[in-house]
């Protein structure tokens, strides 16, 4: 049974802040980054059903993106911006809604962990995949600054340009 994990919007965002300020330099894990040191994240069932729902929500979206996810971590694809982005478009979202983050640190390393998020209306569908051992944490966020302008990552992210 594989499982992702799932915890209120407000520790994911905090996890993008420390993600984007300090990760790379500290060492975190996947959970340790989402939900802070010592934080247990809520688990639930991949629903190997799960279909996208077209013009749906994020909430009603959540079920099919962590499958995507989940199926994402299982497969032999590098953990890498572009790979996780075509995945996820491959799968129906819309790539002009997305964001994911830098492959490689300020100082030119390999990033430690992926983040990718798809926007829709006033939420976002965020995934953090750790490089090391292909585990994933998936969430709910609100979008930061509502209107067309909003976005759902914290700092510098990928452009999505091909």
């Amino acid at each position: 049974m594989h499982v992702a994990s799932n915890r209120s919007s407000l520790g994911i965002l905090g996890g993008a802040v420390l993600a984007f300020t300090a990760f790379g330099l500290t060492g975190c894990s996947a959970v340790e980054t989402l939900y802070g040191s010592g934080a247990e994240p809520r688990q639930h069932e991949v629903d190997s059903n799960a279909e996208f729902v077209a013009g749906g929500s994020a909430e009603e979206n959540l079920a099919y993106f962590t499958k995507q996810a989940d199926d994402y971590s299982k497969s032999n694809s590098p953990i890498e911006g572009r790979s996780i982005v075509d995945h996820f478009v491959a799968a129906g979202f819309d790539k002009t809604a997305m964001q994911v983050s830098l492959d490689k640190t300020a100082l030119s390393d390999n990033a430690d962990s992926i983040f990718a998020s798809v926007r829709i209306n006033s939420q976002c569908l965020i995934a953090q995949f750790e490089v090391s051992d292909r585990t994933y944490q998936v969430d709910i966020a609100p979008v930061l600054l509502a209107g067309e302008s909003g976005y759902c990552l914290i700092g510098e992210t990928r452009p999505i340009d091909w």
